[in-house]
């Protein structure tokens, strides 16, 4: 495992002046690096609206990645502090811009990342929906199109408003998309680009979300549509050689799913679901060998725009559009679901698309209509070189390895346990002991 450096005090416990340059005394009751109201935000555009899905991801160095489309295509990066935004692919004629997804290439390297983004493309004249792949290499980007959906065959519009895309170790795409009511898969392992059917059930292939697990299998979930009872939910996986469906929550009407993977494989999604009297923001997992399903929030139109992580202990991390139209945000690290606020600027939380980095910092991206804006909210705080709270760390370490807590300018990911931080053994257990995105 690669270990991630971070500069700390060694004498724990020691309050010095040289870590208080302001030359007041620490207080071992006082708050180190804890961003105030518990949000920042930075505005990535102005002026615009996302038009359909957006994604983040973090490359091996830590920076965070963003592909999302306003008119045309866009990748933003975050080293630091700071943001910078490049365009991907100009509007010019060709309305690019619906459904972004992205996904880092293995081999990229710090002083070069490899970045794939994936959305669709809609030809002036025609309306057809092309599917398209961006990658950057070399600090410059370059595109194709994957195959093309004829208006005719896009169903009411919808065909090809998202794509997932994954990038596995040997640098080969894994790209899924809708056509013609069905869901289709795109690689080009092996070769040039092959495309086959996974679901051909009628309905199948909306809003889907892929990943990769750590054994390099595929999973895959989307929505099957149905009048009646409603929208199902299902997930896909070829992990065991060949493609395997099965079915999530088909009890009702299933709006915006979301899709994350467990350092130990699991599963885990969050997702609107509808019966009528019911409206519930729900999140469903396998993690016991079975799905089951608890509820985060019930209420009138609950979980729309919803996205979700898990981190390298296992807690999942959701955001979503409430009934108010704020941005929320829930995690069940105490042992129970515990909701914040993010954005309270409603109409907000648009699109939303929410990331953990390797320390446990949650990164959401959005929309926001008043005014329309592209914006992160991040509960990371910069270390400032002051010890504020005498534990010879500059940052939380609530756990006393020597390492302050991800939201606080660190790298422990997990500051509830002493043997989870970046110089930690981390042996095959199925736990990310060294903070570094993997077992």
């Amino acid at each position: 495992m690669r270990l991630i450096g971070f500069a700390f005090v060694l004498a724990i416990g020691a309050c010095r002046a040289a870590s208080n340059p302001s030359g007041t005394d620490c207080d071992d009751g006082a708050l180190d690096n804890v961003v105030r109201g518990g949000w920042s935000f930075s505005d990535l555009q102005g002026g615009n609206m996302l038009q359909g899905s957006a994604s983040l991801t973090h490359d091996s160095a830590g920076t965070t990645h963003a592909c999302f489309a306003v008119g045309s295509v866009y990748h933003a990066s975050r080293s630091g502090q700071e943001w910078s935004v490049d365009v991907v692919e100009d509007a010019g004629l060709d309305q690019p811009g619906w459904g972004g997804s992205i996904a880092i290439d293995p081999s990229s390297t710090p002083d070069d990342p490899r970045v794939v983004c994936a959305h669709v493309s809609r030809d002036a004249a025609s309306d057809d929906a092309r599917i398209r792949v961006d990658r950057l290499a070399s600090r410059a980007w370059t595109g194709e199109t994957i195959t093309t959906i004829p208006r005719e065959l896009d169903w009411a519009g919808a065909e090809a408003e998202r794509t997932a895309i994954a990038v596995d170790g040997s640098g080969s795409t894994h790209l899924f998309f809708r056509e013609a009511e069905t869901l289709r898969y795109a690689t080009d392992r092996n070769g040039p680009w092959r495309i086959e059917t996974i679901d051909d059930e009628p309905g199948a292939g909306l809003w889907a979300q892929a990943e990769l697990d750590a054994d390099g299998a595929l999973h895959v979930a989307y929505l099957r549509y149905r009048e009646d009872p409603g929208p199902e939910l299902r997930h896909a996986t070829n992990a065991a050689g060949t493609w395997s469906i099965e079915p999530v929550a088909d009890d009702g009407w299933v709006v915006d799913p979301s899709m994350a993977l467990g350092v130990d494989g699991s599963v885990h999604l969050v997702f609107g679901h509808w019966r009528p009297g019911a409206w519930e923001l729900r999140h469903a997992t396998d993690a016991g060998g079975s799905w089951s399903t608890d509820t985060l929030e019930t209420g009138d139109a609950a979980g729309a725009h919803t996205s979700v992580d898990v981190d390298a202990a296992g807690f999942v991390h959701a955001s979503w559009q409430d009934a108010d139209g704020d941005l929320a945000y829930a995690t069940n690290a105490s042992g129970a679901w515990a909701r914040d606020e993010i954005d309270s600027n409603e109409p907000t939380g648009y699109w939303n698309a929410l990331q953990l980095d390797r320390a446990g910092v949650v990164d959401v991206l959005f929309a926001s209509t008043s005014p329309d804006r592209v914006r992160v909210a991040t509960n990371r705080a910069a270390p400032d070189g002051v010890d504020q709270d005498c534990d010879g760390v500059d940052g939380a370490d609530a756990d006393g390895d020597g390492f302050a807590s991800g939201p606080t300018g660190g790298a422990d990911c997990v500051d509830e346990d002493d043997s989870i931080h970046p110089d930690a053994p981390d042996p095959l257990d199925g736990i990310d002991r060294d903070c570094d995105g993997q077992d």
